[in-house]
């Protein structure tokens, strides 16, 4: 179940929002040393992963590695997610790219959007639920469709239909242990698609592009995280070499997964350049390795597990946004910003 992220954003309106992050002043208590740089210390990306992998798979702290398990573990996990048929994975919906597309173009209205919403009953029902919810609604009950499109804009609509491809692909296992697990990477995956539509801009791509790679980047891991035991993929992660290989497992199925949904080409490249990310990647690329590690940071910090001085950005320009991004999104979640 998705958690509070998503559900804040779509209750704040396009002018709550900042159009330039940078021009914003940092909130109250931002832990300056993170922001100006200090004695703070660049987590390296192989580093992150496997404390954010640990996390997830909740890892004993200090556990020391078998010999050969991290190794034999991937080989399986290869081979499983080589045979794997990927139109057996959560169907994304054919009208959610074509819904994003409409919000790109200026002569998009509430009419013509709300016919496109009729071609899905379910999501149609949730714009209307959501129009109707405490955040919106003003007056009378909303239930006319092109009203409740109007009501919310383009920015909640887009986040009303990428909610409703995240949950499926994130659904959890009835287990306790899956159903923390499941927790904990909708938490880092909510946070990486907010990122996204935050980072869009400087980095001239779309945000509703950008977002929607963001879901789809969830897609393979949470497969990999079902054909395993997650005891025993705990155990593989206390290898520091496990966590960088099986996420860039899961970003070349990811990939799979948004080809076999005939993505746009720029989308399914970005996601595959999450398995070896490069300086030279494409824009969208760029953005979405950027949020999907500032994202792990933010989780490893809210769960105490990492340095509060930790940083991703190696300059101080992207340290002070990094800075600005993370505190909005404690405040976004309702944690409290450490001084």
């Amino acid at each position: 179940m998705l958690t509070r992220l998503l559900r804040r954003l779509q209750g704040r309106s396009a002018a709550g929002m900042p159009a330039d992050l940078d021009s914003v002043p940092a909130p109250a208590g931002l832990d300056e040393t993170f922001a100006d740089g200090g004695d703070a210390s660049v987590v390296e990306p192989g580093v992150l992963a496997s404390a954010f992998v640990r996390h997830l798979l909740d890892a004993p702290p200090g556990e020391t590695p078998a010999d050969g398990l991290a190794q034999d573990i991937l080989s399986r996990l290869t081979t499983h997610a080589e045979r794997l048929d990927v139109a057996r994975l959560p169907r994304l919906p054919a009208l959610v790219p074509q819904l994003l597309s409409a919000l790109r173009r200026d002569d998009s209205d509430a009419n013509s959007l709300a016919a496109l919403l009729t071609r899905d009953p379910t999501l149609a029902g949730e714009v209307v639920r959501v129009a109707n919810s405490a955040h919106y609604r003003r007056g009378a009950p909303i239930t006319a469709l092109p009203q409740a499109v109007g009501v919310i804009g383009n920015d909640g609509l887009r986040y009303v239909v990428l909610t409703s491809v995240m949950r499926p692909i994130l659904q959890a296992d009835p287990s306790q242990q899956a159903a923390r697990c499941g927790e904990w990477l909708s938490r880092q995956a909510e946070a990486r698609t907010w990122l996204c539509g935050e980072l869009a801009a400087a980095a001239v791509c779309d945000a509703g592009e950008a977002q929607l790679a963001s879901v789809i980047a969830s897609t393979g891991l949470a497969a990999l995280l079902r054909m395993m035991p997650r005891t025993l993929l705990a155990q593989a992660a206390a290898d520091p070499g496990f966590a960088p290989a099986f996420l860039a497992l899961a970003s070349e199925l990811s990939a799979r997964a948004a080809a076999h949904w005939r993505m746009e080409a720029r989308l399914c490249s970005a996601l595959a350049a999450m398995a070896s990310p490069s300086q030279d990647d494409a824009p969208l690329a760029r953005t979405l390795v950027a949020a999907d590690r500032l994202s792990m940071l933010h989780a490893l910090r809210i769960a105490d597990a990492i340095d509060d001085t930790a940083r991703v950005s190696p300059t101080a320009a992207t340290r002070s946004r990094d800075a600005r991004l993370l505190a909005t999104l404690q405040a976004l979640e309702g944690e409290p910003v450490e001084a």
